[in-house]
């Protein structure tokens, strides 16, 4: 009878030892995919491929880019001086009218500000943002330039941010072609008046439009004849139809540029006239950058 007993038992199996190996499947399963994923990772970190190391270094790198894209907050009446990748701010101050910012520049080295597309972002309360106005000029150790923020409705409690805004970060305009892909808009700035226009957003003409009027007769007459100068000049040259209109103690300047016969003005310094095809979101951003009003 016992010898039927044990033999049952044998067959049964051991108890401990089922338990045993079940929980050895329950760990198989579990942990052998993290070892795997370990194993997989250890090797590609070794090889150098595809590790999420080398992600997390990337996007990690990505964003200190991003941060070196822009200066802290300075407010304008705290006399700041700062330190912005090659160039130091000083002397900061806006004018009682509240209509002109004053900074001095130094830099070691001579350099022409509009290459660097460096921009002066105002903020209230750090995080409302205020407006922007180009850094233009060219710096030979210090020099101290004024920006027009007439416009903008700052204070000395308003913050100022030190950017570098590369123009294919600058946001692409909404379409505003017809069938024909033409489209233009034009940007003021007190007695100055520029029209862009465009094929399919690239810049193909330029209309500059200067109007005059004063009652200092001597005034009127020296400023008439300077751009009656400037509008035959102009004439001599390819592409450029210039003229002058009077009338009494008036008169309006108007220069045509078509970019269908050449690709770009440079004989002439005027920043505001573009390359050829230059996009009409880069030249509005900028435009407005100087203090013009587009629409």
């Amino acid at each position: 009878m016992k010898n039927d007993d044990t033999e049952k038992q044998k067959k049964a199996g051991n108890p401990i030892l089922i338990l045993f190996i079940f929980l050895c499947l329950i760990g198989f399963i579990f942990f052998v995919p993290e070892i795997y994923h370990k194993y997989n990772s250890d090797i590609a970190d070794f090889l150098g491929i595809g590790s999420n190391k080398n992600e997390n270094e990337s996007t990690s790198n990505e964003e200190e880019e991003n941060k070196a894209a822009n200066s802290a907050h300075y407010q304008i009446g705290s006399n700041s001086t700062f330190s912005f990748n090659e160039l130091e701010f000083s002397n900061i101050s806006l004018s009682s009218d509240r209509t002109t910012l004053s900074m001095k520049i130094t830099s070691k080295e001579n350099i022409d500000l509009e290459s660097l597309n460096y921009y002066v972002e105002f903020y209230n309360n750090r995080t409302t943002f205020v407006g922007r106005r180009s850094l233009l000029g060219k710096v030979n150790g210090s020099t101290t330039i004024e920006l027009d923020v007439s416009s903008l409705g700052i204070d000395t409690v308003t913050y100022l941010v030190i950017s570098h805004i590369d123009d294919n970060a600058v946001q692409a305009l909404e379409p505003t072609t017809d069938e024909s892909g033409l489209s233009s808009f034009s940007c003021t700035y007190k007695d100055y008046n520029y029209t862009y226009d465009f094929y399919l957003s690239k810049l193909i003409k330029v209309t500059e439009k200067y109007s005059y009027r004063s009652t200092d007769v001597d005034e009127y007459a020296e400023n008439l004849l300077t751009y009656q100068k400037k509008a035959k000049d102009l004439n001599t040259l390819n592409g450029i139809n210039a003229t002058v209109a009077e009338n009494n103690s008036s008169f309006i300047f108007i220069a045509e540029y078509d970019y269908s016969e050449v690709n770009e003005f440079t004989t002439i310094d005027d920043r505001h006239l573009f390359s050829k095809n230059a996009l009409n979101n880069i030249i509005k951003f900028k435009m407005e950058a100087e203090g013009y009003d587009c629409e």
